[in-house]
């Protein structure tokens, strides 16, 4: 059965893919360009050819709001000051592909880049809802795994998992991440073998994470958690003498202190590095030949380039510890505690409420139906028990509840409202499983076809997909604000 769902999904994956591709040239078309007054990255100066008309034709709604910013950086690379709110793996991997495919002729730098986008976008997610079903397999029965895997191709925030953004190669990253230290508890705490230096590469999926979005950092937090319910699992099972006891404890509680030094190392060590070279971009002088395109958007804008330290003498670049990212996010997009809590901004909040409600609304039912008697009780991992779809009844997946309580918070209390969607959409497996589980009886998906017998949240989540999978598409793809 676990095949036939697979390819179930593989097929959904791709046919939802090919529909937003589809959408967003209908959309592009039908409905005039917003002139939002945003970042347009600076473009050569030079005749298109028929092939890179076509694709801007076909392609060109994806080149909306921050996938200018990603497109520059894989072109000229991080040129402004404020280009480095956005993380190198993404753009890095397009440059390289990019330059890969370098001997197509008959398309411009830029089309390639764009094409090298919506393909790595497209192989991602496909690989990313086999993942999530595979996540979801560790405590939820396969059959409401797999309609979490479905329900994940047509998130709300499909468009931006198909245009140069992020999310796609984030959420793969962040539910490779999960899955990952989910066999490692498997390995350890059931079989108890030894640590080998090669399970280290369990890890890579976070520090790749770390390079790729801020809130990647994150994610360390369950390689962390998978430690203590290793601990404890196998600390309570040591028997024997008195002293012996002691002594292996000991050298247990030694050998877990250097797990968790070398995966903080390991972890973070890409984030500090990218921290580094932006601080070595912007925070010296000296002379770069930028083309002029670049320099003259940079004068018309104001904007910082880089090597021009004197010029600017930047505050962030003073700071005992110079974080590039926390000052961009604040002085060039205002982000910081009830920064956003404006009354204009009144109808991005409630663009952003939905999720916003299904993720506190039943994380709060979840800690109240398995409040723990105490806090060692959240660290007590099992992921033996019998699967079901009864996602409020299942005692074991308090980190992801947690996980995404905090990234529901942090939403409301810093970011631009409206990014909540897709930053929650792809940071955490929770709204599909909320969502299967409602659109669940008795582990057997709801009739879609009998409109009319659902429930009323059945109905409220079925609305909410379509809606904002159709409507995100329009927005985004024509400047207006889905950002």
């Amino acid at each position: 059965m676990s095949k036939l769902y697979r390819k179930s999904i593989i097929k959904t994956a791709l046919f939802s893919r090919l529909l937003v591709i589809f959408l967003q040239y209908i959309f592009n078309h039908l409905i005039t360009d917003h002139d939002a007054g945003v970042f347009l990255y600076p473009r050569d100066n030079v005749t298109e050819s028929f092939m890179d008309k076509a694709v801007s034709h076909f392609f060109g709604g994806f080149l909306r709001w921050d996938a200018q910013y990603f497109m520059h950086i894989a072109k000229y690379g991080y040129t402004y000051e404020n280009t480095v709110a956005f993380f190198p793996l993404f753009p890095l991997l397009g440059n390289s592909l990019a330059k890969c495919l370098s001997f197509i002729h008959f398309l411009s730098e830029d089309s390639l880049i764009l094409l090298v986008f919506m393909i790595v976008n497209l192989l991602v997610f496909v690989q990313t809802a086999l993942i999530l079903f595979d996540l979801s397999r560790k405590f939820h029965s396969e059959k409401f795994s797999y309609y979490s895997a479905i329900l994940f191709c047509w998130n709300p925030a499909s468009v931006f998992f198909s245009s140069p953004y992020t999310e796609c190669i984030f959420s793969c990253l962040t539910f490779w991440s999960m899955l990952n230290c989910i066999v490692l508890y498997e390995k350890y705490a059931y079989f108890r073998r030894r640590i080998e230096p090669q399970d280290l590469l369990y890890l890579l999926p976070i520090a790749l994470g770390t390079i790729t979005r801020s809130n990647g950092v994150l994610n360390l937090g369950f390689y962390l958690y998978i430690l203590a319910c290793m601990f404890l699992r196998i600390f309570i099972q040591i028997k024997g003498a008195f002293l012996f006891s002691i002594i292996k404890k000991f050298f247990l509680f030694l050998s877990f202190l250097m797990l968790i030094f070398l995966g903080m190392i390991l972890c973070l060590s890409p984030f500090h590095a990218f921290q580094l070279f932006s601080y070595n971009l912007f925070c010296k002088d000296f002379t770069v030949n930028l083309p002029i395109q670049v320099e003259t958007y940079a004068k018309e804008n104001n904007f910082v380039l880089l090597g021009t330290y004197s010029k600017h003498n930047q505050s962030w670049c003073n700071s005992r510890l110079p974080m590039a990212y926390s000052y961009v996010q604040k002085h060039y997009w205002n982000v910081g505690l009830f920064s956003y809590y404006e009354f204009k901004q009144i109808p991005n909040f409630l663009l952003a409420a939905p999720i916003l409600i299904i993720f506190i609304v039943n994380c709060r039912k979840y800690i109240k139906v398995n409040f723990p008697k105490n806090v060692i009780d959240i660290f007590n991992l099992d992921i033996s028990p019998p699967r079901t779809h009864l996602i409020f009844e299942n005692p074991h997946i308090y980190v992801f509840i947690i996980h995404g309580l905090i990234l529901s918070i942090f939403c409301i209390l810093f970011v631009h409202i409206q990014v909540s969607t897709r930053f929650l959409c792809s940071s955490s497996p929770l709204l599909y499983w909320f969502s299967a589980y409602y659109m669940m009886d008795d582990d057997k998906f709801c009739d879609m076809t009998d409109f009319k017998m659902f429930s009323t949240k059945k109905k409220y989540i079925l609305s909410y997909y379509l809606t904002y999978f159709l409507v995100g598409i329009a927005l985004f793809c024509n400047f207006l604000p889905w950002t």
